[in-house]
């Protein structure tokens, strides 16, 4: 199966599309992504920051994956940072868990 990635538009350029999301959704989203502290593949090279152009020395890019999503700590950076769009297919699917987690948090 081939993982989809979190955002439509790849992270290529300044010209990232930019949302604004609510608390709940952005606290949604950094919870779901703490929850995958093992990457599955690491690239050679550090992080950039497309909006400044920096490399970011001494970040080591890393992937991560859910089985059925991607994404890089590189991605995490600019959703936190810049609040990077990831898709809505995407944000839909991690409130939907989160949602799934709080009802099991309610049962017990």
């Amino acid at each position: 199966m081939k993982c989809k990635y979190v955002f439509e538009q790849g992270l290529t350029d300044s010209n990232f599309l930019r949302q604004e999301y609510t608390d709940y959704e952005k606290a949604a989203l950094f919870d779901y992504f703490s929850r995958f502290t093992e990457p599955d593949a690491a690239a050679a090279g550090s992080m950039r920051d497309y909006c400044t152009g920096e490399s970011l020395t001494g970040v080591e890019l890393v992937c991560y994956s859910d089985g059925l999503y991607v994404w890089s700590n590189e991605e995490i950076y600019h959703i936190e940072k810049y609040n990077a769009a990831v898709s809505d297919e995407f944000l839909e699917y991690v409130l939907k868990k989160q949602g799934a987690a709080k009802a099991q948090q309610n049962e017990a």
